[in-house]
């Protein structure tokens, strides 16, 4: 499992010069044989136990060529978030992570900016509605840079440190359906580098 896209060939799985490589997850149905049912659980469903057990996967894999670079699979009930961030560690150079609102969370963005740094990568994340940034400074582009709090995991209330990202707010919708408001958080903080509308 490696990078295969190559800028000359392959122009649509970059973008500026960075390699786009994406994080999702997904869970697999198991055959219900005697060995699966002793081991694995059914999910609650509301008419009651799913019919297959089921098996999560996350995948790290280059955009364009849908080529894979490295996968998790959730042998002991592992979440597709925990397999994600054991996936962080087999990030290309150069690349720009993408992940959609499950990894839009501060706790994975904190993650994926230190597994970045190591080799010179970014990342664009869908960001959680339910997380309040603090404002820093309002950007040339109309975007901004914002404050994250990363909390301590045995005392949430205190504050260890702050992880400094630019938001960008955009109205999307779709005709026949009610506009919303959409935030992504990256580490891409010039915005001339990285144009807000691009991204």
């Amino acid at each position: 499992l490696r990078p295969r896209a190559t800028p000359r060939q392959h122009r649509e799985a970059f973008w500026r010069g960075w390699r786009l490589v994406a994080l999702d997850g997904t869970q697999f149905s198991l055959i219900n044989t005697p060995q699966v049912t002793a081991t694995r659980k059914k999910a609650r469903t509301r008419r009651g136990r799913a019919a297959f057990a089921k098996i999560t996967t996350a995948v790290l894999l280059e955009v364009g060529l849908h080529n894979p670079l490295a996968a998790a699979v959730g042998r002991k009930g592992e979440s597709e978030w925990a397999l994600a961030q054991r996936l962080l560690a087999q990030l290309p150079k150069h690349a720009l992570l993408l992940g959609d609102r499950l990894y839009g969370v501060i706790a994975f963005a904190r993650a994926a900016q230190q597994a970045c740094r190591r080799v010179g990568s970014h990342f664009l994340l869908r960001a959680s509605r339910t997380v309040k940034p603090r404002m820093i400074r309002r950007l040339p582009d109309g975007t901004r840079l914002v404050g994250l709090a990363v909390r301590s995991p045995h005392n949430p209330s205190r504050v260890i440190e702050w992880l400094d990202v630019r938001e960008i707010r955009v109205r999307v919708g779709r005709k026949g359906h009610r506009a919303h408001e959409l935030r992504l958080w990256t580490s891409l903080v010039d915005p001339t580098v990285a144009p807000a509308l691009q991204l």
